[in-house]
């Protein structure tokens, strides 16, 4: 049947159609858990820090150098202690993230739990689905620092990584990015083309502050990417160039 854009927003459009209460849900469970840790962890830094800045400045009243040098050492540690549990916190909802994506995918076949957003951070799937994101994300960035061209065409090769840890948990991280790159090989400007034609859809979410984005943008546009996705995947396996097996959950690589 071959990929079809036209196809893949139609299918989108009425997905969100039959599924409008989930989808708007699912966006408000993925953005409110986001938002919601982060702003816990600048309330507890900043509580931290003003406890901190207290005790500097107790510790300067004293006039002597050793308090000035004691306080300055302070700052450079919570300085870095900061940015260790912030990268902690980005770590900890790339999971979220991957589930997001998973449950878009399996919901455009059949009835599936909002719960399943949370899928990834079971016991055995946790830091896998991290290392998959993150491994991604470096193989990106590295290429980037070339020029941002190359960058911006490997972030397509690897764009399907994180739907097919959704679909096989058990994948490791390096193989999802390695099916990545042959499932996209002839479809990074079908992608491109995709994510495009959502920018005038995105600019009209931003003028309301995203809640256009919530109730209708997002999940139009998680949909389309779903479908895509399959799509993109049915193509590969039609031409014989990736193995079905490989996508399913009780196979390990």
């Amino acid at each position: 049947m071959g990929y079809s854009h036209e196809r893949i927003k139609s299918n989108a459009k009425l997905f969100y159609k039959n599924n409008t209460g989930n989808s708007i849900l699912s966006i408000l469970i993925f953005y409110g858990v986001t938002f919601g840790a982060i702003m816990a962890l600048y309330l507890v830094m900043f509580i931290f820090g003003l406890i901190f800045g207290v005790s500097a400045g107790i510790a300067g009243s004293s006039g002597s150098d050793s308090a000035g040098v004691a306080a300055a050492a302070g700052g450079i540690m919570f300085t870095l202690f900061f940015m260790a549990v912030y990268i902690a916190v980005l770590l900890g909802l790339y999971p979220l993230t991957i589930g997001l994506m998973g449950w878009y995918r399996k919901s455009i076949y059949e009835k599936v739990s909002l719960s399943e957003i949370f899928a990834m951070y079971k016991k055995q799937h946790l830091m896998s689905s991290i290392g998959t994101m993150l491994l991604m994300q470096v193989y990106i960035f590295l290429w980037s620092l070339l020029f941002i061209i190359p960058g911006i065409i490997k972030s397509y090769s690897y764009a399907q990584a994180l739907f097919i840890k959704a679909e096989n948990p058990n994948i490791s991280a390096s193989r999802a990015i390695e099916l990545s790159k042959i499932m996209m090989e002839g479809h990074k400007g079908d992608l491109f083309y995709l994510h495009l034609s959502f920018i005038g859809w995105m600019l009209l979410s931003s003028i309301t502050y995203n809640i256009l984005g919530i109730v209708y943008v997002f999940p139009y546009f998680y949909a389309a990417q779903a479908f895509a996705y399959e799509e993109i995947k049915a193509d590969a396996i039609a031409r014989g160039v990736i193995d079905p097996e490989e996508f399913v959950p009780s196979v390990q690589y």
